[in-house]
């Protein structure tokens, strides 16, 4: 066998136990042929530890993977929640849009009810702005009772005068 072969052989893991033999009994040089045995063994320990330490690395990971589960599952339920959101806050948004409208034309009816009394002298009223406009609605409109009309509140509106007997809304 020539030395190439050996060397072949020898990168080739399968064949590492026939190197042993591949050194042949009739080589000059005894020491050579020591080392190379002392060599082999040392090889072959260390790839039977590699070996160990490897297949225990592996179930580790696979372990891991195993705990883990598919990721793709897990994207999967999260995208039908993130839908699921996007759905509801799209709903929502329509919701608020149309309660905007509600509150809007509300303040617009309730608006239309409203009265305005200009040039009303300050101190007038007694400090009682409700019974003054009963009053004054009463003396317009003698013919309305008081059960026919409500009055929800009463307040001055725009600036305040600053002196008795100047005029101011209500």
């Amino acid at each position: 066998m020539k030395k190439t072969d050996r060397l072949e052989e020898a990168t080739q893991p399968e064949k590492l136990i026939a190197l042993d033999t591949a050194v042949s009994p009739n080589d000059t040089e005894p020491d050579t042929r020591t080392f190379l045995e002392a060599l082999f063994g040392a090889l072959l320990s260390d790839i039977t530890t590699l070996k160990q330490d490897l297949t225990k690395d592996i179930q580790g990971l696979t372990k891991d993977i195993n705990e883990l589960g598919d990721p793709r599952a897990n994207c999967d339920a999260q995208g039908e929640e993130l839908d699921s959101h996007r759905r509801e806050i799209l709903e929502l948004q329509e919701e608020n849009t149309d309660l905007q409208y509600q509150v809007e034309d509300l303040e617009k009816q309730s608006q239309r009810a409203n009265i305005r009394i200009k040039g009303v002298p300050v101190g007038a009223a007694g400090g009682n702005l409700e019974d003054y406009t009963r009053r004054l609605i009463h003396s317009i409109a003698p013919e309305l009772a008081p059960q026919e009309f409500t009055i929800d509140r009463v307040y001055g509106a725009g600036r305040l005068a600053k002196s008795p007997g100047q005029p101011q809304d209500i």
